[in-house]
């Protein structure tokens, strides 16, 4: 299998470990219970030399800026168009205590390419590559949708690390959805076993840059999630992946300056030595939803983005 390329198709089961496929009859009740998402028509409009905007109608979802902040998406709630956060969709990589990267990780990843696959219809999509000095090169294959019956913002993310030289002392290669601190109130987690966990983020961490979960893995059908709106954007967010290589996925909380959930390919308590030529390599959803109390919301959500794509496999293959 050709790691650029995502699944087409049936997404769960591609690559391995990282496995989302329900059983038969979990499929059969899902389906009786999530309402037929209904794609409406989207655009990707370019507004400036290195600005693009998700529009779904007048309603402006997402902003892309390529190069000068290396694919970073501002996601903007479909109630209110209030910035939820910011989503850095591929990979970014960090050796703890020497700051591999320049300023912050993505401020040190100068843009290599950038292509557009479709930037109308019921689905909208690119390919983005970025690397740093000669360490690595992340890239990414990026759809997204509009689920106009569930209010509910879609992005397919396909991302790739590629190691260019050998790097020790590497305790993360993620990536994550960030927040301003205080703008929610809650983040959970479905880790190993299928047990829920969940942590306070309302309040102020201890310190600028305070790691949480730190030891835990991700569930087989297991997904992090941000959720209580407390700054009027009347939105929530979930990371569900849906294919990884290597496994399993590890969940991380900032809970400090910022309050961001990640989504973790080493165990950010050990110190790799990555060599060149080896790959990390992660599809998943990233879902925006109307704001909710709990997390409950998730797995039907995740669900039928899942159908959709399954649906409609010839809307999300990558060139």
């Amino acid at each position: 299998m050709d790691p650029d390329r995502p699944a087409r198709g049936n997404v769960p089961g591609r690559l391995k470990r990282c496995l989302m496929k329900p059983a038969g009859a979990l499929l059969a009740i899902t389906l009786a219970f999530i309402p037929v998402a209904r794609a409406q028509p989207v655009e990707l409009k370019k507004v400036g030399s290195d600005r693009f905007v998700f529009f779904a109608g007048d309603k402006e979802l997402a902003t892309l800026m390529p190069d000068a902040w290396q694919g970073n998406l501002n996601i903007l709630s479909p109630k209110t168009n209030m910035l939820c956060g910011v989503n850095w969709p591929h990979f970014l990589l960090y050796s703890e205590g020497k700051w591999l990267t320049d300023r912050v990780e993505s401020e040190g990843l100068k843009l290599v390419g950038f292509d557009l696959i479709k930037t109308s219809g019921p689905v909208i999509g690119y390919t983005g590559r970025w690397q740093f000095r000669d360490y690595c090169a992340s890239s990414e294959c990026h759809f997204a949708w509009h689920d106009a019956t569930n209010a509910m913002q879609f992005h397919l993310i396909r991302t790739k690390i590629e190691i260019l030289k050998d790097l020790p002392d590497i305790s993360g290669a993620w990536t994550e959805f960030m927040t301003t601190e205080n703008s929610y109130s809650t983040v959970a987690a479905k880790i190993s076993g299928g047990k829920v966990i969940t942590m306070d983020v309302s309040g102020t961490g201890k310190n600028a840059n305070m790691h949480h979960w730190d030891g835990y893995d991700l569930d087989d059908h297991g997904w992090i999630s941000i959720y209580g709106a407390r700054k009027g954007q009347q939105a929530c967010v979930a990371m569900v992946p849906l294919q990884c290589d290597p496994g399993p996925i590890h969940p991380r909380i900032n809970n400090g300056h910022v309050d961001n959930i990640e989504l973790h390919m080493l165990d950010a308590r050990k110190q790799n030595l990555l060599k060149r030529g080896q790959t990390f390599v992660l599809e998943y959803l990233l879902i925006v939803a109307p704001d909710q109390a709990d997390w409950k919301w998730i797995e039907l959500a995740a669900q039928n983005g899942r159908i959709f794509i399954g649906q409609n496999p010839d809307l999300f293959h990558c060139p």
